[in-house]
This record gives structure tokens, C-alpha cells and sequence, in this order.
């Protein structure tokens, strides 16, 4: 695995911790952990609108918040659509 891989897994492990300890996404300039995960997240979204996300993050990505790539999704998994 080489460097912005494991970079890559980091910040999914520390995205799904935010996940698991506030239950929501996090804001656009959230920092958690010291990772800007409003950041990390606006860019995976923009690497698969533009066609540059690496096989299999979509799926990993969804699985750790379903809905990940609907820019419309609630922020909160339990509010209502």
C-alpha cells in the first residue's frame, strides 16, 4: 500500500468514527482528530463526480454512510426524506 493509500484509509477510519461518535456527517470545515474531514469529504464527492475515485471506495464509502454521493442527503441518518 503506498502512501495516499494509506492516507486514504486513515481518513476512512477516522470518518467513520465522527460517524459513530456524532451520527451525522461532518460540516465543511470540520476537523476531527486532526484530519479536515469536511475537506476529505467534499473531495471523495468531487473525485466521483469527475470520474477519479479509485475502484471500490464508492462502495466502501456508501457502506460506511448510505447515501454518501447524494450531495442532497440529509446530514443525520435519522432524519426523514
Amino acid at each position: 500500500m503506498n502512501r495516499n493509500e494509506q492516507w486514504w484509509e486513515e481518513c476512512l477510519e477516522t470518518f467513520k468514527a465522527f460517524l459513530g461518535m456524532y451520527g451525522q456527517l461532518p460540516h465543511h470545515s470540520e476537523v476531527f482528530r486532526g484530519i479536515s474531514l469536511g475537506r476529505w469529504v467534499r473531495t471523495q464527492r468531487y473525485a466521483n463526480r469527475t470520474g477519479a475515485l479509485l475502484p471500490g471506495r464508492y462502495e466502501r464509502l456508501e457502506q460506511a454512510w448510505p447515501g454518501f454521493f447524494n450531495e442532497a442527503s440529509p446530514t443525520k441518518h435519522n432524519e426523514v426524506h
